[in-house]
């Protein structure tokens, strides 16, 4: 599996959570945090969300 660099947008669009939430989430240390590319920018790790996202799954199969 090949590592990108995500944007917030591209996050929200794979997630499928609201921007507000993802923030809420990570404030709650129940989300992946960005890492800085640049002095005002922030990116996701596409493979940390991709287990993010898997982890999601599987604690919802496990519930339910």
């Amino acid at each position: 599996m090949t590592e990108s660099l995500l944007t917030i947008y591209q996050v929200i669009e794979q997630t499928g959570l609201a921007r507000s939430t993802i923030y809420a989430r990570m404030k709650e240390q129940n989300f992946p945090r960005p890492i800085g590319v640049g002095k005002r920018s922030k990116r996701w790790i596409s493979t940390v969300i991709d287990h993010w996202v898997a982890e999601q799954i599987a604690a919802s199969k496990t519930t339910t």
